[in-house]
Parts: C-alpha cells; sequence; structure tokens
C-alpha cells in the first residue's frame, strides 16, 4: 500500500486503477491512533484497490496542506469534483475549535491564567462571539475560511 504523508501538488490525470484517495482535512501530526493509522491498519493486503490517505494540515506542509491559500482550495475542489478522491473527513479546524481553549491545567496558578486563550466560539455563537479582540478576530476569519471550505468539499 502506498501513503503520501504530504500533498502531492499536481493531479494531471483521472483517477484509473488501484488508487483510492482519502482526504482527511485538518489531520494535524501524525500520531498513533489517528485516523489515518486506523485506515492503513485496517486495509486488507488484499484489496483491490492502494488507499492513499492525505492529510491535509498546515503542520504537514505549509503551502499544500494550507486550506486558506485558493490554489490549495482549487487543487482539492476539483480533485473531488473529478473523482480523484472518494472520501472526504474533515475534524474541527483547530485555529478556533481547540478543546484547550479555556482550560486551564492544574498545575497552572492564577497567574498563568492570562496566558490560557479563551474560548472564541459558543453554541449559541458559532461564526465567533461579540467583542473581540484583533488578534482573536483574526483566528475567527481564519477558523470560519477552513470552516467553509469543508462545507464547499461537500
Amino acid at each position: 500500500m502506498r501513503v503520501w504523508m504530504q500533498m502531492q501538488p499536481q493531479i494531471e490525470t483521472r483517477q484509473i486503477g488501484r488508487t483510492r484517495i482519502v482526504l482527511h482535512a485538518f489531520a494535524g501530526r501524525r500520531r498513533l491512533g489517528d485516523l489515518q493509522y486506523y485506515l492503513e491498519k485496517d486495509m486488507l493486503t488484499d484489496a483491490p484497490y492502494d488507499l492513499v490517505v492525505v492529510s491535509l494540515d498546515i503542520v504537514i506542509n505549509d503551502r499544500w496542506g494550507d486550506a486558506t491559500r485558493e490554489d490549495t482550495r482549487r487543487l482539492w475542489l476539483t480533485a473531488i469534483r473529478d473523482k480523484y478522491v472518494v472520501r472526504f473527513v474533515a475534524g474541527p479546524p483547530c485555529e478556533t475549535w481547540s478543546r484547550v481553549r479555556g482550560v486551564l491545567h492544574p498545575d497552572q496558578g492564577a497567574a498563568a491564567e492570562r496566558g490560557v486563550p479563551r474560548v472564541l466560539r459558543t453554541l449559541s455563537e458559532l461564526w465567533g462571539l461579540p467583542s473581540l479582540g484583533i488578534r482573536e478576530l483574526s483566528q475567527i476569519l481564519t477558523g470560519n475560511s477552513l470552516l467553509i471550505f469543508t462545507l464547499e468539499l461537500h
């Protein structure tokens, strides 16, 4: 089985043959137990196709993993439309959806609380809380752009 760990910037011809691409957006760094790990682990050795998992994330590739770039967005929108990608999976973009926002570690004191990034979204304010600072507003705009990208791909 072939596995691409980084983005492949060009797709020349329509997918023919054994290769099947699964695009995993906002995958983060590779780690034991991530989606790619299980897809590869559970792949049958006698499967009629080769599974290629592409982990799309800026921490993996600063150009082709950056879904805020127009050329990256166009590449994957075209690849899905042309049926190169057979499955698309996306976790929440961690720019603003991270589970660690607003969580103070038990070992941290009150002074460290200033360093904890605050929650920028809630269920009632999915597109961002009102009265954000400039840096937080920038993060919301980036997170919203990534979220819209996932909606475009579906």
